[in-house]
C-alpha cells in the first residue's frame, strides 16, 4: 500500500474505509509494483508525501500572506496611497484562501461524520422534492392504516 513516511497509509478517514477482499488486495499490490517499476521518482514522491504536512505548510504560508497583506493595507492607509491598500487586501485574500485550503486538507473538507463530500451523481433538486413528497404520502397512508 502507499504509505506516508513509511508507516502511515494514505487513506480516507476511518468512516470512509471499505475493507478489500483478498483478490482486490492482490490487484492493488500488483498495480503498486507496476507503478514503482514504471516511474520510481513519482512513486517515491507519492510514498513520502504527507498530506497533513502539506496542509500545515499551506496554513503557515497563508497566515504569513495575511500578515503581509494587512501590513500593506495599513501602510497604504497611513500613506494615503490607495493602490498599496488594494494590493494589501488582494494579498490578504489570497493568503486567507491558501490557509483555508490547508485547513480543509487537515480537517477533511469540513465533512460531518456519515455524509459524503459531494452530492451523488444524478441527484437533482427536483428528485429531492419528489422524495420528500413520497415520504409525506407514505406517512399520510400509515396514519390511516394504523387507525
Amino acid at each position: 500500500m502507499l504509505r506516508a513516511h513509511g508507516s502511515r497509509r494514505l487513506s480516507p478517514s476511518r468512516e470512509d474505509r471499505v475493507p478489500l477482499s483478498e483478490h482486490e488486495q492482490r490487484q492493488l499490490e500488483a498495480i503498486e509494483r507496476a507503478l514503482y517499476a514504471d516511474d520510481p521518482k513519482f512513486a517515491h514522491t507519492v510514498r513520502f508525501t504527507n498530506p497533513r504536512t502539506q496542509g500545515r505548510r499551506k496554513i503557515v504560508s497563508g497566515g504569513l500572506l495575511v500578515a503581509l497583506g494587512l501590513a500593506l493595507l495599513l501602510g497604504g492607509a497611513v500613506l494615503s496611497v490607495w493602490y498599496v491598500g488594494v494590493l494589501g487586501f488582494v494579498i490578504m485574500l489570497a493568503g486567507a484562501t491558501r490557509a483555508y485550503g490547508g485547513v480543509r486538507r487537515l480537517v477533511g473538507k469540513f465533512e460531518r461524520p456519515g455524509t459524503s463530500p459531494t452530492r451523488p451523481t444524478g441527484t437533482r433538486r427536483g428528485a429531492d422534492k419528489a422524495g420528500l413528497f413520497a415520504r409525506f404520502e407514505q406517512r399520510w397512508r400509515r396514519r390511516f392504516d394504523d387507525s
